[in-house]
Order: structure tokens, then C-alpha cells, then sequence
């Protein structure tokens, strides 16, 4: 008799670490993915401004100098800027943006390959948050840690339960 449900696992660490680097896994992508499935979006270029001069003075003062230049993340209405405490803000570095981006084409290869169409960042990262390690997705609305390493695939109405 055919199982009613069709499990899928989900991707072990190894895997994942077939994909990319793993001092990359550990200290580049993996936490910038981590850090998308937090903000719930994968931010636009449009959506960083960088610090004006007063920002830059207060950072440096909190972070140390750094070559780089350093942005503020404003997904709402970047045009609509209003200055707002320092601490309030979202904060990274170009360095921090360009892995960013390397941790969201992660994201959009697993849901490449599942060959479904996803039509907003959040479908996305449920999608992969199903596929990646609970560690990705812990404390964020994406969090599978809580739901076991299982995942409802698809349901067969056809099978009897009894």
C-alpha cells in the first residue's frame, strides 16, 4: 500500500557544503542568507543610501575606521530619507552588500532547481528554508527548526488512512 504522504529530507549539511566554499558556508553567504531570511526580503541596490557625513562620524565611532563605504538599508522609501538614530538603522558595508548577494543567488539556485515558480522573495525563502539547514532560518519568519528535518512534499487523496 503506497504511503499517503510523500516526505521529502531536507538537504543535509554536506550538501550544502558541496555548493559552496565552507569557510564561505561559515562565514560569507551562509550567515548573509540567514540575515535575508530576517529582513524577509532581498534588498534592491536602490535600497541602500549611503551614511552622510554626520552617520559615517558616529559609526566610525562605534565600528572603527574602514576603507569601505558604508550604507544604510532603507527598504520602505529610500527617497523619503529622514535622518534616525544610528542604531535604529540597518548597516552594511560594500563588502557586506556584495555577500548579501551572493547568499540570495544561493537561495535563487535551490528554488531554480525545484523548477517551481516563485513569485515574491518570500516564496522563495520558504521554499529554501525547507531545503537548507535549520540553522539558516532559526529565529526568523522563515524558521523550520521547529518543524523536524520532514517537509510535506505532496499529499495522495488516493490512499485509504485506514
Amino acid at each position: 500500500m503506497p504511503a499517503p504522504f510523500c516526505l521529502v529530507m531536507k538537504e543535509n549539511f554536506n550538501q550544502l557544503a558541496d555548493r559552496m566554499d565552507l569557510f564561505d558556508l561559515l562565514f560569507g553567504a551562509g550567515p548573509a542568507i540567514t540575515k535575508i531570511m530576517a529582513l524577509g526580503f532581498m534588498p534592491k541596490d536602490d535600497d541602500f543610501l549611503e551614511l552622510t557625513p554626520q552617520q559615517y562620524k558616529k559609526f566610525y565611532e562605534q565600528e572603527g575606521y574602514t576603507e569601505e563605504k558604508v550604507y544604510a538599508l532603507l527598504p520602505k522609501a529610500p527617497k523619503h530619507y529622514v535622518e534616525s538614530n544610528f542604531n535604529e538603522l540597518n548597516i552594511c558595508t560594500e563588502s557586506e552588500i556584495a555577500t548579501l548577494k551572493r547568499g540570495w543567488q544561493i537561495v535563487e539556485s535551490y528554488c531554480k532547481e525545484s523548477g517551481f515558480k516563485f513569485t515574491t522573495d518570500q516564496q522563495k525563502l520558504m521554499y529554501a528554508a525547507t531545503r537548507l539547514p535549520d540553522v539558516f532560518s532559526m529565529d526568523t519568519p522563515f524558521d523550520t527548526s521547529k518543524r523536524g528535518n520532514l517537509s510535506i512534499a505532496s499529499y495522495n487523496p488516493e490512499v485509504d488512512n485506514d
